[in-house]
């Protein structure tokens, strides 16, 4: 916003170059020996060229133009981005909440089993590390999500602050 109070004084300033300009003043002149004179002097000045000052006009107001056209793509764009951080927050709370309702529940129960198998006999100890692997592997893409998620409110909580 600044910048465009800047193009708009910018803009009056030039305007007001091509208007009429008016003095006005007092004197006193005294010379060797003479009684002083006073004066009064009252002047008006009229700008003879007006389209060089017609060019400076369209240069302030395209610069103030360019200006609003800059502000408006960035705020379509801080829109456009704000919809694309709601849509992934939509998906990634719906994917929080699949695999906590599922997999958490799911997850400790395999655990638990996979212990108990391996203490009976059931499993050997390959096949009881690979069940322990991706009970671990499903708790870390529960994870990942849930950190993309956090990602994602921060960044729509900076976005909702900047606009």
């Amino acid at each position: 916003d600044a910048m465009l109070t800047e193009a708009k004084k910018e803009s009056e300033m030039v305007r007001q170059e091509g208007l009429p300009g008016f003095s006005a003043g007092y004197f006193y002149q005294q010379l060797e020996g003479t009684v002083g004179y006073d004066g009064v002097v009252a002047g008006i000045s009229v700008p003879l060229w007006r389209w060089s000052n017609n060019s400076a006009k369209k240069q302030a107001q395209v610069k103030k133009q360019i200006y609003l056209a800059e502000r408006e793509n960035k705020l379509a764009d801080a829109t456009l981005i704000r919809e694309r951080l709601v849509n992934n927050l939509t998906s990634l709370k719906s994917t929080l909440l699949y695999l906590s309702e599922n997999m958490n529940e799911r997850a400790e129960d395999t655990f638990k089993y996979a212990t108990d198998a391996f203490d009976n006999g059931e499993i050997n100890a390959m096949e009881y590390y690979l069940i322990l692997s991706q009970t671990l592997n499903k708790q870390m893409t529960y994870l990942d999500v849930l950190q993309d998620y956090n990602e994602t409110v921060i960044e729509l909580n900076f976005l909702n602050i900047r606009l």
